[in-house]
């Protein structure tokens, strides 16, 4: 890392890195932090910053530096005043940012332009940190392309692949499997002369399955 003002410094990339891995009551304490630090760069670092920190927040490679931050984060009344205008706000640019698939140093640029936009320092961290709490965060750009199709055309494709569905349901429901088995036999199913559309429908059948999995196991702890 080269000391040009085009590029962070050692010493303002390992602050970073440490801001990123600390300890944080919440994602607006976090985001005060991450605040703070942009704060003492000039615009195009700022930049170079946010993207880091959108694709590092959360990222499973991302070490804990066990650091804690002297900063305030936002009080509930802000959370709750700020989170309907701004909170929507911001989710529209990152929804339709998302829509185009940019890569993360383009996706940065407009959201951090969009929130350094905002009036005061407070509406700046609330925008920090309601948008590090997205589940696409930590950001990482995916390919082009993908199977479209119309609710009718799904819904008649289920209907076509019903006899591969209750395979792929009593593979899912069996108790004795384990995960790779599990997955290894529904991958055989959703092979078996298919094509790419039918294997997307069954792929999603099998995502749905998964869910509602969770979510059942979610409702029964709540219960205990």
């Amino acid at each position: 890392m080269t000391t040009e003002t085009n590029s962070l410094t050692v010493s303002q990339e390992k602050d970073l890195i440490e801001r990123i891995g600390g300890t944080y009551k919440d994602k607006f304490e976090r985001a005060h932090s991450y605040f703070v630090f942009l704060k003492t760069l000039p615009e195009a670092l700022q930049y170079q910053a946010f993207e880091v920190m959108l694709t590092k927040t959360d990222h499973p490679d991302t070490k804990n530096s066990g650091k804690r931050y002297n900063v305030a984060g936002l009080s509930e009344v802000d959370k709750e005043n700020f989170s309907i205008g701004l909170g929507q706000l911001v989710d529209g640019h990152f929804q339709y940012m998302l829509s185009v698939r940019p890569s993360a140093n383009e996706l940065a640029k407009h959201m951090w332009t969009l929130i350094n936009g905002f009036k005061t320092d407070q509406e700046k961290i609330f925008g920090i940190g309601w948008l590090i709490a997205d589940k696409v965060v930590p950001y990482v750009q995916i390919p082009s392309g993908g199977v479209k199709m119309s609710d009718d055309t799904f819904k008649a494709m289920l209907d076509q692949l019903r006899p591969k569905i209750r395979m792929i349901d009593a593979i899912l429901r069996w108790p004795s499997l384990q995960r790779t088995e599990q997955m290894s036999l529904c991958l055989s199913v959703l092979m078996d002369g298919t094509t790419v559309e039918e294997q997307a429908v069954l792929m999603a059948r099998i995502v749905a399955r998964k869910e509602e999995e969770a979510l059942r196991v979610r409702i029964q702890s709540l219960g205990q």
